[in-house]
């Protein structure tokens, strides 16, 4: 209501050369974006593309891109931000963390969360899956089979990434069933996980050509 999120989001425009904006910039969006009452505006004020503008520009640094999968995450949380939030190049921004930091546990762990709730909603699913999203996705969880955050939110994605009809066999034929069953076995304890998982095999065997493979 006093303008914080207008003034990040100035500093952060005018010295994206500067990894240390970026990356302070990133980290207190994401804490704005914790407030549910925040969303919405973050997003009309230019939050995504800021967050984005800064991954892009400092993929070599780790600090930049957890924080920025952090904010990322936290702005997806809101349904009506998801594909605003895809249009403008966040699976990419994501997947690009991912991929370029794979020894690095938080950004899996951020970036398995905020594919999760990018996932969540059904205009982005096909999109995801052909932009690179299981790959990333079943990467982390097999680099980082003794982390339960990066296994649940792992999880989290498959789940939501097989609810589409047209990737259900795709997930299968790249290693989804794999990715879950090692998680549920790994982490039996662990309730949230074991529903998680549950129902991406569900959404997976939705699928008929995997029901025997599974």
């Amino acid at each position: 209501e006093h303008g914080a999120v207008e003034c990040v989001c100035a500093a952060m425009n005018t010295h994206r050369g500067v990894a240390d904006v970026q990356m302070h910039g990133c980290l207190a969006l994401s804490n704005l974006a914790t407030a549910d009452e925040n969303l919405v505006y973050m997003r009309e004020h230019g939050a995504v593309e800021c967050v984005c503008a800064a991954m892009n520009t400092h993929r070599g640094v780790a600090d930049v891109q957890e924080n920025g999968c952090t904010a990322l995450w936290n702005l997806a949380a809101a349904a009506e931000n998801r594909v605003f939030m895809r249009e403008h190049g966040a699976v990419q921004c994501v997947c690009a963390a991912m991929n370029t930091h794979r020894g690095v546990v938080d950004v899996q762990i951020n970036g398995c969360g905020a594919l999760w709730s990018l996932a969540a909603a059904a205009e982005n699913r096909v999109f995801m899956r052909e932009h690179g999203v299981v790959e990333c996705v079943c990467v982390a969880m097999n680099t980082y089979c003794g982390v339960a955050d990066v296994q649940a939110n792992g999880c989290g994605a498959l789940l939501n990434l097989a609810a589409a009809t047209g990737n259900k066999v795709y997930m299968r034929e790249h290693g989804a069933v794999e990715c879950v069953c090692a998680a549920m076995s790994t982490y039996r304890g662990v309730a949230d996980l074991q529903k998680h998982g549950c129902g991406a095999l569900r959404n997976l065997a939705a699928a008929t050509q995997n029901r025997v493979y599974m």
